[in-house]
C-alpha cells in the first residue's frame, strides 16, 4: 500500500510540473529547433552521468545509428549484439550495411554472457551491450576485453536510467552510451533519446550525422580538426523540444522513482527465494539496478508454466507480455534460416522467448493489482 501511494504521489507531482512547463514552452513558442529545454536537459544529463558530452536525438534507434556511424561502421563491418533484445537496438547496424553477430545471454541475468566473447568465431568491430531491464553488465570485464581486441563498445542503456556498476553510471563505461526516452522508459520524453560520450571526436561525428549543419553550433571541441560536410550528413534526428521538457521533469525525480521500483523489485526477489518456479534476473556484484524499463522480467521455470501464469495474470487484469524474437533474428541474420538454427546457436536466448514474462510497474498504482500478482506467483500450482 505504501509503495503504491509513493508511486501515485511521484507520478502526480511529475505530471503537474510537466503540464505547467509545457504550457510555458508553448506560450513562448519554444516548440522547435534547440531552445533552452533541450540544452538544459543535455547539460543536466551530462552531470548525472559524469560525462564530457551529451546530445539528444529523436529516438534511441537514431542515436544508435549515429553512434555506429561515428564508430566507422560500414558494409565491411561486423557488429556484435545479444539476441534477446528488441531488434531496434541492433537494426541500425544493418542500415549502415554491417552484418550482425548474435551472442547468447546468461540464463541468470538475461544479459550478455561474457564467456561467449572469447568464443566468437569471427572478429567484430563494435559490440552493443544492452543492460537488460536496467540490470548492469560487468562493464569492467567487457571494456578490458574490448581494449585488447580494439573493439568499440556502445552501451544500450535504454532500460537502465540511473543504474551503475562499481559506482560508475552505466553509459559512461563504453565509448558511447545510448538512453531511450520513449514513453515506457523511466525517463520519458514521449519519444526521444540522449547519447553520452567522453570521446569528443565520436560526439562531433554523431552530431554531424543526425543534426545537419547545427553541429557547428554545439561547441564540441576536439583535439584534432575533423573534416565534416558543411551541412552534416543531411539527416535530421533532433528531439522535439516539448519532449525535452517532459524528460527534464522525469530526470529530476529518477532517484525517487528508482527507489520505488527497487522496493517492488526486492519484494519479488524475496518471493522468488521461497518459490523455485520463477526467479528474478540476478544482479551481479557491485551492480546497482536502475531504470528497470519501468518493469521486471519474470523468468518462469518452464514454457508450460509460463503460459499458465501469463493467462492467470491477464485474467486478473495484470498487464504482461512475452517477447519472441525468432523471426527478427532470421530476418536480420545471414546465418539463421529457421528456429532450429537459433535454438542450436543461441540456446539460452531461444528458451527465454517463451519463459520470460515482462510485467510493467506503472499499473501498481493499484495495490490490489500488486497483491494479485504476488498471490498468483506464490500459488502457481493453483493457476
Amino acid at each position: 500500500m505504501l509503495i503504491s501511494i509513493r508511486l501515485i504521489l511521484l507520478l502526480f507531482i511529475t505530471r503537474i510540473n510537466q503540464i505547467i512547463r509545457v504550457i510555458f514552452a508553448i506560450a513562448l513558442n519554444q516548440i522547435s529547433y534547440y531552445p533552452k529545454s533541450v540544452k538544459t536537459f543535455e547539460s543536466d544529463f551530462k552531470k548525472e552521468t559524469n560525462s564530457l558530452n551529451s546530445l539528444m536525438f529523436s529516438n534511441a534507434t537514431s542515436a544508435m545509428e549515429a553512434a555506429l556511424f561515428a564508430c566507422n561502421v560500414n558494409d565491411k563491418s561486423k557488429v556484435g549484439s545479444t539476441a534477446f533484445v528488441i531488434p531496434s537496438s541492433y537494426a541500425p547496424a544493418c542500415c549502415l550495411g554491417a552484418k550482425i553477430k548474435f551472442i547468447d545471454i546468461d540464463q541468470d541475468t538475461l544479459n550478455l554472457d561474457i564467456s561467449n566473447l572469447e568464443k566468437l568465431d569471427c572478429s567484430i568491430d563494435v559490440l552493443i551491450v544492452t543492460h537488460f531491464y536496467g540490470n548492469p553488465c560487468d562493464m569492467e570485464l567487457i571494456m578490458n576485453w574490448a581494449k585488447e581486441k580494439h573493439v568499440y563498445v556502445i552501451e544500450d542503456c535504454s532500460h537502465a536510467h540511473g543504474a551503475s556498476f562499481k559506482g560508475k553510471k552505466l553509459g559512461s563505461w563504453g565509448h558511447v552510451g545510448i538512453f531511450s526516452l520513449q514513453g515506457a522508459k523511466a525517463i520519458a520524453a514521449g519519444e526521444g533519446a540522449v547519447a553520452i560520450t567522453n570521446d569528443s571526436e565520436l560526439m562531433i561525428k554523431m552530431a554531424a550525422y543526425g543534426h545537419q549543419e547545427s553541429y557547428k553550433k554545439f561547441s564540441i571541441s576536439t583535439e584534432k580538426e575533423i573534416k565534416l560536410p558543411s551541412f552534416g550528413y543531411g539527416k535530421k534526428m533532433r528531439v522535439h523540444p516539448l519532449g525535452a521538457v517532459l524528460a527534464k521533469e522525469e530526470l529530476k525525480r529518477i532517484d525517487k522513482k528508482n527507489s520505488i521500483f527497487l522496493a517492488l523489485h526486492q519484494e519479488l526477489v524475496k518471493l522468488s527465494q521461497i518459490n523455485s518456479n520463477f526467479k528474478i534476473p540476478k544482479v551481479i556484484k557491485n551492480g546497482q539496478i536502475g531504470g528497470f524499463c519501468q518493469g521486471v522480467p519474470l523468468i518462469i521455470k518452464n514454457e508450460d508454466m509460463a503460459k499458465k501464469i501469463k493467462k492467470a495474470l491477464i485474467k486478473n487484469r495484470i498487464s504482461c507480455f512475452t517477447r519472441d524474437y525468432t523471426l527478427p533474428l532470421i530476418e536480420f541474420s545471414d546465418t539463421f534460416n529457421n528456429s532450429k538454427d537459433i535454438k542450436d546457436s543461441l540456446p539460452n536466448s531461444y528458451s527465454n522467448f517463451s519463459k520470460v514474462i515482462f510485467v510493467p510497474f506503472y499499473q501498481f498504482v493499484s495495490p490490489i493489482r500488486w497483491k494479485r500478482l504476488k498471490s498468483i506467483l506464490k500459488n502457481y500450482e493453483d493457476v
